[in-house]
């Protein structure tokens, strides 16, 4: 039976919202929340998280951490 190992990537970073979509920084940050949940579509932002992902895995800016077996 084929094993799978899991191994924990990190990747951190920060996206722009600007003050024309929200009117303050806990409004981005939950504006940020329901995209990412999906409780709110919103392809600007989810495209603006996949471009910080894209550059910092590019860029080697990511932590790998713990690695976890499965025997699926």
């Amino acid at each position: 039976m084929e094993k799978l190992y899991y191994v924990e990537v990190t990747v951190s970073g920060s996206i722009a919202i600007s003050s024309d979509v929200a009117a303050s920084e806990d409004e981005a940050r939950e504006m940020v929340k329901a995209a990412i949940s999906g409780e709110k579509k919103d392809a600007e932002i989810m495209e603006s998280i996949g471009d910080m992902l894209r550059r910092r895995l590019d860029n080697g800016e990511a932590d790998v951490g713990d690695t976890f077996t499965s025997d699926d």
